[in-house]
């Protein structure tokens, strides 16, 4: 049967590959709808998403809707489930259990309308105040290589599209903005760069850049995103960068940020000013526009977008199972030897210390990674109720 498309969409041709359908589209493209398609905006109305690139209705191009975060879907009330931190899930050494893990919460964004997840965090656990490390995988870089690899395609396998981040060597939150990593490329690469490496082997469909300096250089504006993630590595999604992160529209486009996230830099004043001046190609811009295209073609986002809704309830009783499982599967780190566990009954006493058992409990994290919990029953109230 011969396919019919509307003369004016030749994109909407599904025989097509993802690239080819992009470009056509691309070619209908105004400045100032290119422009829209590279940096975040407000969402509509009723919309809390954390992200938001907007949509299109003269070409028919979807809103584009991102959200945290890396242990589960960040909102502002309990809809969702608070999976275990990731660090929790890579002591488990199971990437049967990481892909689980990746799946269920894309399933939960998927119902939720989230096309984007922000996560997963791979950032090495090198600075023992890093605020994020519970984010992350730790400090192996073939642990969390292997973790993100398997994470990633568990989120993926939902329709949605997953974030490595954040590239490259973003590992304390003191002086985000301000300070610099200084590190040598061979350490860089063996280290820092090898889970994005793995996650871009695993088919990562986002990577979002970081708020540090990496020898001296804004991470949204090191070469090594077009030379190192593009180039090297193959990479073929868009590189984002972190919210509020990018400090130059020129430096940015020049050095492979693809969209800019409430940092008022990808303004098309501002991008006009640097392409009529000679110091941002014109080809740039389309460049960054075709790979997040692409990338949403390839993910459905055109064809077979999602219904879920915000209001919607994506939390179930399993859900709940899992995560109490794989939260168990990485607390227990001990051989049994002996057969000590689980304790008998002559045991009389046991020692709760810290304050954090009971009166001032830490059950999430904060920041990017926090979900809301339903309820919270302290160590020793759980030790106690035994």
């Amino acid at each position: 049967m011969p396919v019919h498309l509307p003369a004016q969409q030749p994109w909407t041709n599904t025989t097509l590959s993802a690239n080819q359908r992009a470009t056509l589209l691309l070619a209908q493209m105004t400045f100032s709808e290119k422009a829209a398609m590279v940096s975040g905006t407000a969402g509509p109305t009723g919309s809390n998403y954390v992200g938001n690139i907007a949509n299109n209705t003269r070409l028919g191009i979807p809103w584009l809707f991102l959200n945290d975060g890396p242990a589960g879907l960040r909102l502002s009330d309990t809809s969702t489930t608070a999976f275990p931190a990731p660090i929790d899930i890579a002591a488990s050494w199971d990437t049967a259990l990481a892909r689980q893990y990746g799946s269920q919460m894309g399933a939960q964004c998927r119902g939720k309308g989230v096309e984007v997840l922000l996560g997963p965090m791979m950032n090495m656990a090198r600075v023992y105040e890093d605020g994020r490390a519970f984010e992350g995988y730790g400090e192996d870089p073939y642990l969390a290589g292997a973790m993100a690899a398997a994470e990633i395609p568990g989120i993926q396998s939902q329709g949605v599209i997953a974030t490595a981040k954040h590239f490259v060597c973003n590992d304390q939150e003191i002086n985000r903005t301000t300070i610099s990593a200084d590190v040598d490329q061979r350490t860089l690469q063996e280290i820092y760069e090898a889970p994005f490496r793995a996650s871009v082997r695993a088919g990562v469909g986002a990577v979002m850049a970081s708020y540090n300096l990496v020898n001296s250089v804004h991470a949204c504006e090191l070469p090594a995103l077009n030379a190192t993630l593009k180039k090297s590595y193959g990479f073929n999604g868009w590189i984002m960068s972190d919210w509020g992160a990018n400090f130059s529209t020129v430096g940015g486009m020049n050095n492979g940020l693809d969209m800019d996230m409430y940092c008022n830099t990808f303004t098309a004043n501002n991008m006009t000013t640097a392409i009529q001046s000679g110091n941002v190609p014109a080809s740039e811009l389309d460049g960054m526009v075709q790979r997040i295209l692409t990338t949403m073609f390839q993910f459905g986002l055109f064809d077979n977008p999602s219904t879920g809704k915000l209001s919607s309830t994506v939390t179930n009783s399993a859900n709940v199972l899992f995560a109490r499982n794989a939260a168990a599967e990485g607390m227990v780190l001990l051989q049994n030897n002996g057969g000590v566990l689980p304790l008998s009954s002559s045991v009389h006493s046991i020692a709760v210390i810290g304050s954090v058992s009971s009166s001032s409990p830490i059950s999430v994290g904060g920041g990017s990674a926090s979900v809301n919990l339903p309820y919270n029953i302290t160590p020793l109230a759980g030790i106690t109720s035994r």
